[in-house]
């Protein structure tokens, strides 16, 4: 497939209801591209600050060796990082877990 084919899947349990959804393809949409810069906020790389909006979305396992185009597999590197990663010379150690958001609610009394 070429990395503009579009191709979707669905798991679906015994009575029809989506169980999961994939997008095949090498572009994640604009949904998951939002989701992962929230999740993220800046690059990935430890100790890089790089704002989110000045990174590209790259795949931890590539695309062309089954790397799924999925939140899972995908993750924010600025154009530094990003290079460095696809010439192999930065390794998976060198990465920061995603952000952890949490909401906090209070009750009335």
């Amino acid at each position: 497939t070429s990395e503009h084919a579009v191709l979707r899947r669905l798991v679906l349990d015994p009575l029809g209801h989506v169980l999961d959804t994939q997008v095949l393809k090498y572009r994640p949409p604009e949904s998951l591209r939002q989701a992962l810069h929230w999740r993220d906020g800046t690059c990935r790389v430890a100790g890089c600050r790089a704002p989110v909006h000045e990174t590209d979305l790259d795949h931890a396992q590539a695309y062309d060796a089954g790397g799924q185009t999925s939140g899972n597999n995908l993750r924010c590197l600025c154009r530094k990082h990003h290079n460095m990663k696809s010439h192999g010379h930065l390794h998976d150690r060198h990465f920061d877990a995603p952000l952890q958001h949490a909401e906090r609610y209070r009750t009335a009394p």
